[in-house]
């Protein structure tokens, strides 16, 4: 269990290293991006995000998806290459003929595709989507044979050349949002080219119809649930669109934007544990269950202290990362990061649907998840505006994750501490309520490091065992004296 625990904590810290610093990154960059860009630029770059997010839960086919399932299943890697050729070229010429005919519609049309975005910016986007899901393929690779050091490097590879070119366009040559998009575009075209010399050693102009099929079974399913995923992620935005000018939408759009240092978090994560997971559940059968459950209990103790912090000091990360036009912000950001928590419950859950191969059970949890979405948006947001988007947005992942816990239990049986994560949920929300309002002093402060001290040790206590927390104590020691 110690080795375990040791490999994974090792993929973690590689992951970890590249998300820190395209964390960091991100994190530094935002003042300068609210200072160049005006909220209703913020919120046509959100709308165009939206927009290529769609287009990358369709492109691909679900063939992301099903490449792992049939990776680890496959005999030799003579067999991997023609599964993972079969795919490139599949996509391929998809992509073309898709793009194609959304270039060809837009700039023909008489109406805006999206309201309050121009047509030209769209044809960009398009375009940008396209390049840029071929570099997933070989990351995958890399992130299957647990090569997470070069994983990471792209990464940041990525972020170092996206967020130059950003500044370019953006600081000196201030082109607004025009000048975001048209980064993306160059960094996507780039990456391309990058993604064409990773896998000289493994595509070719191979296509088995069979293996495609196959494949598709697989991938086919995916899409309704990605597409589900993109309405829980996204279409709050489009609704938001309706109802609030761009400069409200900017607002949550900066909100969400500081609330994704959680979602990268457990995105690392995930990175790290979906490899780790497939292949102890293949190989480890008799005790992959239990070693599973202890993770959980783990996970849900660390990632439950890392959102209170976050929660507890929205009001203060919004001070220093913006002007005072974007303060509202900080009654958005707690229920962000909350809403990333129950994504990273969800991460650690559904590899059992892949690994059984139950994928066409995901469009049930993420279908109705999406429903409750779409639902209660329209009925609040008209009403109570990016307030209400952000609560439904909490609701939604709570949903999520539920309802696939749920589908676990009857495939693959991986427990969570589902009572604590409620009450935890409960005690996390009511302890912003009594704070949020408190202006920002050393007395408030002091206030909220002790609600933090209280409410971690409690859930730690909780969650973990004794018989486990004597093993934590001896392994952290044991580490600290190698160090």
């Amino acid at each position: 269990m110690t080795k375990f625990i040791r490999n994974f904590l090792k993929h973690i810290m590689n992951y970890g290293v590249a998300t820190i610093i395209t964390g960091i990154g991100s994190f530094i960059l935002v003042p300068i991006y609210t200072r160049c860009l005006t909220t209703s630029d913020y919120g046509i770059v959100d709308l165009i995000n939206t927009a290529s997010n769609l287009l990358s839960m369709f492109l691909p086919l679900g063939l992301n998806a099903a490449f792992s399932v049939f990776y680890y299943n496959s005999k030799n890697n003579e067999e991997i290459k023609e599964f993972f050729s079969t795919i490139i070229n599949t996509i391929m010429i998809f992509c073309v003929i898709a793009i194609a005919v959304l270039i060809s519609i837009n700039s023909i049309s008489t109406h805006y595709f999206i309201k309050n975005v121009p047509k030209n910016y769209l044809n960009i986007c398009f375009l940008t989507s396209g390049f840029s899901i071929f570099i997933q393929f070989p990351m995958s690779m890399l992130q299957f044979r647990e090569k997470s050091k070069q994983y990471g490097f792209l990464s940041i590879l990525q972020f170092l050349t996206s967020t130059t070119l950003n500044i370019i366009f953006v600081v000196f040559l201030k082109k607004g949002a025009e000048g975001v998009i048209t980064a993306q575009l160059i960094v996507a075209i780039i990456f391309f080219v990058i993604a064409t010399i990773l896998s000289k050693n493994l595509y070719s102009l191979y296509l088995d119809f069979n293996k495609m099929k196959s494949l598709l079974k697989v991938g086919i399913p995916v899409i309704p649930h990605a597409t589900a995923s993109w309405c829980i992620t996204f279409i709050d935005r489009i609704i938001l669109n309706n109802y609030v000018d761009t400069s409200n939408l900017g607002l949550y759009s900066f909100g969400y934007k500081i609330g994704t240092i959680m979602f990268v978090l457990v995105s690392a994560i995930n990175q790290a544990w979906s490899p780790i997971f497939m292949k102890t559940a293949n190989d480890r059968k008799e005790v992959a269950e239990e070693i599973f459950n202890n993770i959980n209990r783990y996970y849900v103790v660390t990632i439950g202290i890392i959102t209170l912090i976050l929660c507890l000091f929205s009001k203060e990360i919004t001070i220093i990362m913006a002007p005072k036009a974007y303060s509202n912000a900080c009654y958005i950001m707690p229920f962000v990061f909350l809403s990333y928590f129950f994504n990273g419950l969800y991460f650690m859950v559904v590899n059992s649907l892949f690994y059984m191969k139950k994928t066409y059970f995901l469009p049930i949890s993420t279908g109705l998840a999406a429903v409750t979405n779409i639902v209660l948006n329209l009925i609040l947001i008209p009403k109570y505006g990016i307030y209400a988007a952000a609560v439904v947005n909490l609701i939604t992942y709570v949903v999520l994750f539920t309802s696939v816990y749920i589908i676990n239990l009857k495939i693959y049986k991986i427990n969570m501490p589902v009572s604590i994560i409620m009450v935890y949920l409960f005690i996390n929300i009511m302890s912003n309520f009594s704070v949020l309002k408190l202006n920002v002093s050393c007395v408030t402060i002091i206030i909220k490091v002790c609600l933090l001290i209280i409410i971690s040790y409690l859930l730690y206590h909780v969650s973990i065992n004794k018989n486990e927390r004597t093993k934590t104590k001896q392994f952290i020691l044991k580490v600290l004296n190698k160090v």
